[in-house]
């Protein structure tokens, strides 16, 4: 009797572990091809998602850049066919700065030359990142999934295709 709900307890357990797993993988596929990397080079370029804004909500505030000096940036919580996305753009004093800022955001301890991307799923519960910087400019976009970034992302690089150059050779 003891062993028979122990197994139970154990199919149950394993079922909710496959089920989760599950739906991480759906939710984190990126839609078409592959997530590509790139950057703004024009802080202005992000006028763009002006007519994606959600009225009435702003991005949740960014705790990381107040240690470093920003020149300029940009916060929106956009909606781009379905998929809603916090995106933050920064052009900070210094590359050194940027640098730095990037690192932190991307849980990443070394940087390559020139540009650099990354991008987490966030797990079942977490919120996805993805964060790019080249020289003095970082962009941060947070959503739901890979998924809904993969599409914020794909609409900005059809209207400005210009953001894909700095990754072209990395």
């Amino acid at each position: 009797m003891k062993r028979a709900k122990l197994l139970t307890a154990f199919l149950i357990v394993s079922a909710m572990l496959l089920a989760g797993i599950a739906v991480m993988i759906i939710k984190n596929a990126p839609s078409s091809g592959s997530l590509k990397y790139g950057i703004f080079s024009n802080i202005e370029d992000l006028s763009f998602f002006e007519e994606y804004t959600v009225a009435n909500e702003a991005p949740k505030s960014d705790p990381l850049a107040n240690n470093f000096a920003i020149k300029e940036s940009r916060a929106r919580v956009v909606d781009v066919d379905g998929a809603k996305c916090a995106v933050t753009a920064y052009v900070f004093e210094t590359t050194s700065d940027a640098a730095e800022y990037y690192k932190k955001a991307s849980n990443r301890t070394k940087l390559n030359d020139g540009a650099n991307g990354s991008a987490s799923a966030g797990g079942l519960f977490g919120e996805a990142k993805y964060v790019t910087m080249n020289d003095g400019n970082v962009l941060v976009i947070t959503g739901k999934s890979i998924k809904d970034i993969s599409k914020v992302l794909d609409k900005f690089f059809e209207a400005v295709p210009n953001a894909l150059t700095p990754f072209i050779n990395n």
